[in-house]
């Protein structure tokens, strides 16, 4: 029997992340997340407005592209939401303590944080 090549699993997420991304209605850039627990996919996300919000495609233009504003710049003109964003919508983190803004940012980049080196497209 003759072995059947086979993607590593960061890959095979990689993937399916790539392929969340076709669901993105942003006309200017397709973005999906997935967050993996203990080898099952527990949730997926892709960047686009908020439940109920409206879509780039129907208005048709990025008002980013409009203004001529590059990649990376002017979150607060967008409608959308990242795509990572929106994978972990809906989720509560509920701590007691002293907690504050900053420790809660730390654990949000701590989940969202992955080996991207190990993603690197051959």
């Amino acid at each position: 029997m003759s072995k059947v090549g086979r993607i590593n699993k960061d890959r095979y997420y990689l993937e399916i992340a790539k392929a969340v991304a076709l669901r993105s209605p942003c006309v200017r850039a397709r973005y999906g997340a997935i967050i993996v627990k203990h080898d099952a996919i527990v949730s997926t996300g892709y960047n686009g407005p908020v439940r109920g919000g409206i879509n780039c495609y129907e208005v048709g233009e990025c008002i980013k592209d409009i203004l001529n504003l590059p990649h990376g710049k002017a979150y607060d003109l967008c409608p959308a939401v990242h795509a990572e964003e929106n994978c972990v919508s809906g989720d509560t983190l509920i701590m007691n303590g002293d907690g504050s803004i900053e420790e809660a940012r730390k654990i949000n980049s701590r989940l969202l944080t992955i080996d991207l080196d190990s993603l690197k497209e051959s």
